[in-house]
């Protein structure tokens, strides 16, 4: 079943249940949160948003033993918010999250490190990475002790914190993070995972950083090899690794090489956002600078 079929069945749930509990009640609510879950994944903030909203304010009408789901909603509401360019509200609804996962669970949580994580992301999102940092630390220091070090959520902070270090200008500090992140991935969900993919991608980034070219040829390249299959040779995160691996042809100095790999991401980003997407644009422009450099030669 694919995104828009698990949407048409999530509202009809949703009417369903409408139709048996009304409203404003709490199961309702936990109704509009799922339904909000999957326009996320569609990449459609704007039609979770109001869904969240009303969520929300269906559990905090009455319901103050539902601590830990109303604490999810907020996180997600303020992920849509985030996702809207709405950065202020996106900070008050994750420290209200913050302040219920606390009053429920403390700070030792699985979810509390959760919801800090996504804080410390929109610290990033927002170019302050000095202030993701303690919180970061901390998240990763939550899930070692409460879910073990071979965890996929520990793995993911692991990885986000590498990125982090990158961000910061750390890069050295950078690959171990990764590789242990990579290590546990392979082994929760295989290498054939988007997921893997992406890390492979960071790994590749760092090494490119630290001056070490043809260890992240190597690692774009098992990348953009996965990638093709998992992802598929269409999609907007295989054009993003492609392009990546042009940047270290061009610093490998195979402008050639460098070119092409542009020209096709830019091609498949085209086809994913249109001409005046800020991906599509970058694209072409990197493109059209190693051709000017081309001439120059």
């Amino acid at each position: 079943m694919n995104l828009e079929e698990r949407v048409a069945q999530s509202r009809r749930s949703l009417e369903a249940v409408r139709g048996q509990v009304g409203e404003r009640h709490p199961q309702y609510a936990t109704r509009l949160g799922r339904l909000a879950v999957l326009y996320h994944q569609m990449g459609r903030p704007q039609e979770a948003l109001p869904l969240l909203e009303q969520a929300v304010e269906i559990f905090q009408a009455g319901n103050g033993r539902k601590i830990p789901q109303r604490a999810v909603l907020l996180n997600n509401l303020a992920v849509a918010c985030r996702e809207l360019g709405r950065p202020d509200e996106a900070k008050s609804y994750f420290l209200r999250a913050l302040e219920l996962d606390r009053k429920a669970f403390g700070e030792r949580h699985a979810q509390f490190a959760t919801h800090l994580n996504n804080l410390a992301g929109l610290h990033q999102h927002l170019g302050n990475p000095e202030e993701a940092l303690p919180l970061l630390i901390q998240v990763v220091d939550i899930d070692r002790e409460t879910l073990g070090d071979n965890h996929p959520q520990y793995a993911s902070h692991l990885n986000n914190l590498a990125v982090l270090y990158l961000q910061l200008g750390q890069a050295e500090k950078a690959p171990a993070l990764m590789l242990k992140s990579l290590e546990i991935g392979k082994a929760t969900f295989g290498a054939n995972h988007p997921r893997f993919v992406t890390r492979l991608n960071n790994l590749a980034l760092v090494h490119s950083y630290l001056g070490r070219q043809e260890k992240a040829y190597r690692v774009f390249n098992q990348a953009v090899r996965i990638g093709g299959v998992v992802l598929g040779d269409h999609h907007p995160e295989y054009a993003i690794l492609i392009l990546n691996l042009g940047g270290v042809f061009l610093r490998l100095k195979q402008t050639q090489s460098a070119r092409q790999m542009a020209d096709r991401a830019h091609q498949i980003l085209l086809g994913a956002y249109g001409r005046d997407h800020p991906l599509s644009r970058a694209a072409w422009r990197f493109s059209r600078n190693l051709e000017m450099l081309g001439r120059t030669r």
